[in-house]
């Protein structure tokens, strides 16, 4: 079994949902770039969302260093906005998954870092595809799908658990 085969395929189910969160509801995805004094209509939000999933279908269908090295990219700008948002003094809903009640803070750009080394590992080490990352045992198929599910749980809990708070004059979060 390829542990960071296995990691990048948790990144690559969240990746996948948010992408479908943002082609179905934009306006968190473009009121967080709002926020950050990047003006754009919804059609761009929905856009990075068909991104978005385009490249976690891709990269799930055709692994190998080309398809993880568009997941990089994708989650680079990814963890760029995250940065931003985090370091602004408003606390600021990302967006990235459809909540409004949560903001991001350090853990939301910890996961997003954490996912960008799994996809420079991916592109570095190379990715086989998934029967071939299984080599046909069933242990290697239970650990491998538990790895990608329960990574695909703990990012999607470190970036929706942060409640939003209300910015006060004067205050940074």
């Amino acid at each position: 079994m390829d542990a960071v085969a296995a990691l990048l395929h948790g990144w690559l189910i969240v990746l996948a949902v948010a992408g479908a969160t943002k082609m179905l509801e934009p306006r968190d995805a473009v009121d967080a770039l709002a926020s950050l004094g990047v003006r754009v209509p919804d059609a761009v939000g929905r856009a990075a969302g068909v991104v978005e999933l385009a490249v976690a279908a891709v990269a799930f269908a055709w692994p190998g260093r080309g398809p993880a090295a568009l997941v990089v990219v994708v989650t680079a700008g990814i963890a760029l906005v995250a940065f931003a948002l985090a370091m602004s003094p408003l606390a600021v809903p990302c967006g990235c998954i459809g909540r409004r009640d949560t903001t991001v803070g350090p853990t939301h750009v910890a996961v997003v870092v954490g996912a960008l080394v799994v996809g420079v590992g991916a592109v570095v080490r190379g990715v086989e595809d998934l029967t071939g990352s299984l080599d046909g045992d069933a242990g290697d198929v239970i650990a491998h799908v538990s790895i990608a599910l329960g990574t695909a749980a703990v990012v999607t809990l470190g970036l929706v658990g942060r409640p939003a708070q209300a910015a006060r004059p004067g205050t940074v979060r």
